[in-house]
């Protein structure tokens, strides 16, 4: 009954991490899918795509003008200059006649994001059933990055070996038991001795790969709680950005993060 339950929970996992890298090819996207003016006033609507549920974007915008000037908003509301979840038809309203300003063609509103994860939406206790099921999985939701499953990989691959070591060394055992001349048994109980000897050491080395998964999990999550309840994750702001022609009202690139 306990092996069922765990299996079930490992499939569980699997899909939870197959819909992440799911989410993963289709990208997060912050797109800008209009701009328009409007009584001294620059209107921008924005959609964020794709993205993870526990993901905060702090969202600033300025203008690049035709000849490489950037300026920064001052009189400026709406959906900007705070963290606000993955969704649709946000709205930034600014007031460029307050700030002296016009959008021509050639201009171009450049939106930026901050990447940071919500701490409350996640439980450390849930984190750590995901590692204990497959490690690197906890770390994987935190960091969004999917070199922490290599935990996974080498915990399973050893944990395999391991048990092909005791399958070959019961065989040679049972080979053994079989044998009619003194010689062949003590080939076979050196085998015996040898397979015995490398299921051991790789399920040891499983069990570290496993207490090493639960040490990185851990001292990560202590980092973030101790920076702040939410947490940049990347170290650098990166740049949504998009391109949008006032003349024929089309973006003409976006550029992406991809997670």
């Amino acid at each position: 009954m306990k092996i069922c339950i765990f299996i079930a929970s490992l499939m569980f996992l699997f899909y939870q991490c197959g819909t992440d890298r799911l989410m993963a090819q289709k990208k997060t996207n912050i797109v800008i899918t209009n701009i328009k003016k409007s009584k001294g006033e620059l209107i921008i609507n924005y959609d964020i795509v794709n993205s993870y549920p526990e993901q905060l974007f702090y969202i600033t915008t300025e203008m690049k003008t035709a000849d490489g000037m950037f300026i920064d908003p001052i009189n400026i509301f709406g959906d900007v200059n705070e963290s606000l979840k993955g969704d649709e038809d946000y709205q930034i309203i600014w007031n460029i006649k307050a700030d002296k300003l016009d959008y021509n063609e050639g201009d171009e509103v450049i939106i930026y994001s901050d990447v940071s994860v919500d701490l409350n939406y996640l439980s450390f206790p849930g984190l750590l059933l995901r590692s204990t099921l497959m490690p690197g999985a906890g770390l994987y939701k935190l960091k969004r990055k999917k070199r922490a499953f290599i935990y996974g990989a080498l915990g399973y691959g050893s944990l395999i070996a391991s048990g092909f070591f005791w399958y070959k060394g019961n065989s040679a055992y049972n080979n053994y038991k079989l044998a009619d001349t003194e010689l062949a048994r003590e080939d076979y109980y050196k085998e015996v001795e040898e397979f015995d000897k490398f299921s051991v050491y790789t399920a040891m080395g499983a069990a570290s790969i496993w207490l090493v998964n639960y040490i990185a999990l851990t001292g990560k999550w202590n980092k973030l709680k101790k920076q702040d309840i939410t947490v940049d994750l990347n170290n650098s702001k990166f740049n949504f950005y998009a391109n949008y022609n006032p003349v024929f009202k089309k973006p003409l690139l976006t550029l992406t993060y991809r997670f």
